[in-house]
C-alpha cells in the first residue's frame, strides 16, 4: 500500500483512493475572487475530482505485467531463490544470492542490473516471448469475437 501524508497536518490518506485535480481557469478566477482556496468551497473541488480526476497512481506497470531489475526486485529474488533452495548445490551461484539479498548496495545492484539489461539473449527470448504472446491474445481475441 502506499499512503499521502500532509506533514504539516499529519492528515494520511491511501494513495489508492486520492486523484489530482488541475482546475480550470474559471475555478482559479472563482477562489481568487474569494480570497484564496482557504475560503473556497471543497465540495467543488470533490465535483472536479470525481469527474476529471486523474488517479495518483499512474502507471500499469504491476508485477503481473512486467520483469524489474531494480535493487529491490533483485533482493526480492534473491530472497526467493534462497528459500527456494534453488541454488544450494552451486555455492559460487548461492554466495552470488546470498551478497545480493544482503551485502550489495543499491549502485552496486544497479551495475547488475545494466550487466543483465545488456544481455543480447535476454533480448532475443524477450522478442520471442512478446510475440509469442500477442499471437496468443488475437487468437484469444477471435474467439471472442
Amino acid at each position: 500500500m502506499r499512503y499521502i501524508v500532509h506533514l504539516g497536518t499529519g492528515t494520511v490518506i491511501d494513495a489508492d483512493e486520492c486523484v489530482i485535480v488541475d482546475l480550470p481557469e474559471d475555478v482559479i478566477a472563482e477562489m481568487t475572487e474569494h480570497g484564496g482556496d482557504d475560503y473556497f468551497d471543497d465540495n467543488r473541488i470533490c465535483e472536479l475530482a470525481e469527474a476529471n480526476g486523474d488517479p495518483i497512481n499512474t502507471s500499469d506497470v504491476s508485477w503481473r505485467n512486467s520483469m524489474s531489475f531494480s535493487p529491490s526486485a533483485l533482493r526480492d529474488e534473491a530472497n526467493e531463490l534462497l528459500e527456494m533452495g534453488t541454488y544450494d548445490s552451486e555455492p559460487n551461484r548461492r554466495e552470488a544470492l546470498e551478497w545480493c539479498a544482503g551485502v550489495a548496495t543499491d549502485t552496486d545492484l544497479n551495475s547488475v542490473a545494466s550487466y543483465i539489461l545488456d544481455d543480447d539473449d535476454l533480448w532475443t527470448t524477450f522478442r520471442i516471448s512478446v510475440i509469442d504472446g500477442l499471437t496468443q491474445g488475437l487468437a484469444w481475441s477471435k474467439e471472442t469475437s
